[in-house]
């Protein structure tokens, strides 16, 4: 709040102060977020309206009605990489990581995958089943031997 008092002390009655405003942005994203915003931003309003040049007060709703949507917006991105979004993220993943393990340790061991086998285990996301099959594949003869493989995925 003090940041703000002295800007707008020092440039409340400058013609500049619109371009000002714009520089202050990080300040006044600052004081809307703050516990006194809303009683410091009433008090900045009215020094303006009192004493401010001419267009100052539309300039400083301007910007603050810009910074409340920018603030909207990094809301909704934060709501978009919840918890839960990073964790369902990170687990898929993994499951990708160790269904390509599993086709890799078969390509190692020259065993042929069909296509649709391929697919099937691309597409299982548990990663408990994954784990089972890679260290099947390690012993594997077969396919055949990756005995859930027809019934998972």
């Amino acid at each position: 709040m003090v940041v703000l008092t002295w800007l707008l002390l020092h440039s409340g009655q400058s013609e500049q102060l619109a371009v000002l405003l714009e520089d202050w942005r990080p300040v006044l994203a600052e004081v809307v977020v703050s516990p006194e915003g809303p009683e410091a931003l009433r008090a900045a309003a009215h020094y303006l309206y009192r004493v401010g040049a001419e267009g100052a007060l539309e300039a400083l709703w301007r910007v603050l009605d810009s910074v409340a949507r920018e603030q909207r917006a990094e809301e909704k991105m934060r709501g978009f990489f919840t918890v839960p979004a990073l964790e369902e993220a990170r687990v898929k993943g993994l499951a990708q990581g160790r269904a390509e393990a599993v086709l890799e340790i078969l390509a190692e061991r020259e065993i042929a995958v069909d296509e649709g086998a391929r697919q099937r285990i691309m597409a299982c996301t548990d990663l408990a089943i994954l784990d089972r099959w890679r260290k099947k594949a390690w012993k594997a003869k077969s396919l055949a031997d990756l005995e859930d493989l027809e019934r998972n995925g």
